[in-house]
């Protein structure tokens, strides 16, 4: 009898939340949250007359497009507090759907700590930032099922913040690319409503602001790891520094696209949603710590460990007030080694973990957090294109295993929720596994439409393929208390 694994507990990442958001909220008024402050101040501004772009709280103005100013127009009548509160709770809850969409075979738990450990979410919560909200959209939009909405939660997003933008060309890039016009439609519809509402603050924005970096803050401050902003540290003129970041941030933009295509057309969204994420660090003329998740998220794709540890050790650390030369632009160079360089296992579907896996109910009980993400289940359930591709690039064919040893078979439940099978056959009953750990058995979909029996024990064994199409194989299955795992088969 095997013991199994018992999952990682929950307290420490929920610790470390009330801990962060304590000290938050417990500076003093004129400190706490200041970019949540900001948003606030200027949609009061232009309800009371004044411009949004007029607006300044200490150095910092209102920035985004009139769409999201519109969007903070609800919060103004609330209590000031109230507010701070409730967006340092959503806050949260954002990081732990963060987590449960990007677990993979990791324990979300584990995810989720790593994030509020991480200098990104502390600074989302000190400053009350969107940054993490956006994030949520981008991959829910991005790891859900295909669909005639799909890419409408990406246009939103680019439509308060314009850094999300990068995404739509890497959903063309990756076969979808009625979700990428969708995301354009969007975005320009939300933009087109803006000016209906806002008309002066539109035209203001769309044909000044937008150039003004150097509204953007302290943009040569150890915060902002953009390229951009390095080249402004290293003294380049304003010629030279222009032409850098249009041809190697470039660049680097259409490696990460190029990338993304590959990651995403063999079943892993998620590892290409992270690798672009990357690119936009390093292209966007300001990069703050709070835009820089996407790095945090590189850590639990399927690479080397010393690479993961390497990333965590970057990202949870204060590497940057080491100084010049190499550690004031750690997070720009480990950015752009994750767009361009970090090897990503080629058997990487296996890690994407599709959105609602373990959220709230189903086969997979939800506990804690769980629940969490039922709020978004019935939306973002995981269909066709988000369940990892098995031995095929394309997906098809793409049926798991029957799992043994007290494990619950992922595919079964995914073909449930979707109403339908997923083609080929149901599982047969259960033949005897060898010796090892646990036993799989059963017929499964193989290539052609044929099956593979036999017995194997998880993590090896052997079958034959009675279609004529045999190879290795890996399926998802989960243990008893909904962990997402690798079952290999060799068939």
């Amino acid at each position: 009898m095997v013991r199994e694994r018992s999952e990682p507990t929950w307290l420490p990442a929920l610790l470390v939340a009330v801990v962060t958001g304590y000290a938050a909220l417990a500076r003093p008024a004129e400190a706490r949250l200041t970019d949540l402050s900001v948003y606030l101040g200027a949609v009061t501004a232009l309800t009371d007359g004044t411009g949004l772009y007029d607006f300044i709280r200490g150095a910092a103005p209102f920035t985004y497009p009139p769409f999201a100013g519109l969007l903070f127009v609800p919060l103004t009548p609330l209590p000031v507090l109230a507010v701070q509160a409730a967006w340092t709770l959503a806050t949260v809850v954002a990081v732990v759907l963060i987590a449960r969409i990007a677990a993979g075979v990791h324990p979300a738990a584990l995810v989720a700590l790593a994030l509020m450990l991480s200098a990104p979410v502390a600074s989302n919560l000190r400053y009350g930032q969107v940054s993490l909200f956006l994030a949520v959209l981008v991959l829910a939009d991005v790891m859900r099922r295909p669909g005639a909405t799909q890419g409408v939660l990406i246009g939103v997003a680019a439509a308060v913040k314009l850094t999300p933008l990068i995404f739509i060309p890497m959903l063309w890039c990756g076969g979808r690319r009625r979700a990428a016009v969708t995301a354009i439609a969007t975005f320009l519809s939300c933009a087109a409503a803006a000016w209906v509402m806002l008309p002066a603050e539109s035209w203001r924005f769309w044909t000044t602001e937008v150039r003004n970096v150097d509204r953007l803050g302290y943009i040569t401050s150890l915060g902002n790891q953009s390229l951009n902003a390095a080249l402004l540290r290293w003294g380049a003129d304003d010629a030279t520094r222009s032409a850098l970041v249009l041809l190697l941030g470039g660049l680097i933009v259409l490696l990460s696209l190029h990338r993304a295509a590959k990651l995403s057309r063999a079943g892993n969204w998620l590892a290409a949603t992270v690798v672009v994420g990357a690119a936009s660090v390093v292209f966007s003329p300001v990069s703050w710590t709070h835009h820089q998740v996407w790095l945090v998220l590189a850590a639990f794709l399927p690479i080397h460990r010393a690479c993961r540890w390497a990333v965590l050790a970057v990202m949870l650390l204060p590497v940057t007030a080491l100084g010049p030369p190499l550690w004031s632009d750690a997070r720009l160079l480990l950015a752009t080694a994750i767009a361009t360089l970090l090897p990503i296992g080629t058997e990487a579907a296996r890690d994407a973990r599709p959105v609602g896996a373990g959220l709230g109910g189903g086969r997979f009980p939800g506990r804690g957090p769980d629940l969490v993400g039922a709020v978004v289940w019935r939306w973002v359930r995981p269909g066709r294109a988000s369940l990892p591709a098995q031995g095929r690039p394309d997906g098809a064919g793409s049926r798991p295993e029957h799992c043994g040893a007290g494990e619950r078979q992922w595919g079964t439940f995914a073909a449930k929720s979707m109403g339908g099978r997923r083609g080929g056959r149901e599982p047969e009953g259960r033949e005897p596994g060898g010796a090892g750990t646990g036993s799989a058995a059963g017929t499964t979909e193989c290539g052609q439409g044929g099956s593979a029996r036999g017995s194997s024990r998880v993590g090896g064994g052997s079958g034959r393929c009675a279609g004529g199409r045999s190879g290795p194989r890996t399926s998802w299955c989960a243990g008893r208390r909904g962990r997402l795992g690798p079952c290999r088969f060799r068939l």
